[in-house]
């Protein structure tokens, strides 16, 4: 995943605020994309660098709201 966000780094949906939400195929649960997790990544090209913001299970989770989303960025200390 890391070298593959170095290559590119607005890979996946964009959601807003410079973030953008990867798909990942989880194989063993045989379920392709739509049952895998997901990854959600902020790059900030000002300091150069790509931030995981998270990582969650589609079961567990359908969508990031706006709200998490700008938690995660006060969390990391991007927003």
């Amino acid at each position: 995943m890391v070298d593959s966000l170095k290559e590119d780094p607005k890979q996946g949906q964009p959601l807003g605020k410079d973030c953008y939400k990867i798909r990942i195929a989880i194989t063993s649960k045989g379920k392709g994309k739509s049952g895998g997790s997901r990854v959600i990544s902020c790059v900030k090209f000002v300091v150069g660098s790509v931030f995981l913001l998270s990582i969650y299970d589609k079961g567990d989770k359908e969508n990031i709201s706006d709200k998490e989303l700008d938690n995660l960025l006060k969390m990391a200390g991007l927003l």
